[in-house]
């Protein structure tokens, strides 16, 4: 399911550029047993975003 809403987008495209620019300048990984935990905080922050415009266009 896609959401469509400009929310969402503004949400999913700030993520994107902050998730690129923190892999390329601050090194930060996913699968090294090692994230950084701002980037960790980051990417919940996104995740509830998702599921909260999902969970909303539900109702």
């Amino acid at each position: 399911m896609r959401s469509r809403s400009r929310i969402g987008t503004v949400v999913g495209l700030a993520m994107f550029v902050v998730a690129v620019v923190g892999y390329v300048v601050y090194g930060w990984r996913f699968g090294d047993g090692v994230s950084s935990p701002v980037a960790m905080a980051l990417a919940l922050v996104a995740v509830a975003v998702a599921v909260a415009l999902n969970v909303r266009k539900a109702l």
